[in-house]
């Protein structure tokens, strides 16, 4: 089965997950330990998990577009037929800010925009849209399957084959949240 991965597609709608207090993730599991199931106990002493057989790495190069703000992102392109032909890749994982995309923030002592809780300016949070493809092993068939980001920043909505999946904000929430 072939799956089309997008993260970051939405709509800008008048009140979005990211400027909405009482939403903190759509569609996510509970945080839990990390475990993956081994076939055989000799295959778990391994501790090599991307030689599981329902393993699968999406690490590599994705498509990648960088707008300044949410209002100039292409909002479509979470549909399957949207062109990306003149996206750039950029490698996964990384940092955009590393990659030349926006202007890393690092302050400790002043904000670097206006604060103006709860609301969110959509004018000032830049945007990274992500694209990549990738097939789902015919194996996996009848059993759950489930996608992990071990290092999102900030908020980011999941699109798969142009349906929305879910919403969160980050990656790495405390135990319990």
């Amino acid at each position: 089965m072939a799956a089309m991965l997008l993260a970051g597609c939405a709509r800008v709608q008048k009140n979005p997950e990211w400027s909405n207090q009482e939403v903190l993730q759509v569609g996510v599991e509970k945080p839990h330990a990390t475990f993956y199931a081994y076939p055989t106990a000799a295959a778990a002493k391994s501790f090599d998990r991307t030689r599981l057989p329902w393993f699968k790495l999406l690490n590599g190069d994705w498509k990648f577009q960088w707008s300044e703000n949410v209002n100039q992102r292409p909002a479509a392109f979470c549909r399957t037929d949207f062109n990306d032909s003149a996206w750039d890749t950029i490698p996964v994982p990384s940092n955009w800010q590393r990659q030349g995309y926006g202007i890393p923030i690092y302050s400790n002592v002043k904000y670097p925009f206006e604060k103006s809780a709860p609301e969110i300016d959509p004018a000032v949070n830049s945007v990274g849209n992500y694209r990549t493809s990738f097939e789902v092993p015919a194996e996996w068939d009848g059993r759950k399957t489930f996608i992990t980001f071990d290092g999102v920043n900030s908020a980011f909505y999941l699109w798969i084959n142009g349906q929305k999946v879910g919403y969160s904000q980050g990656s790495r929430p405390p135990p319990g949240k």
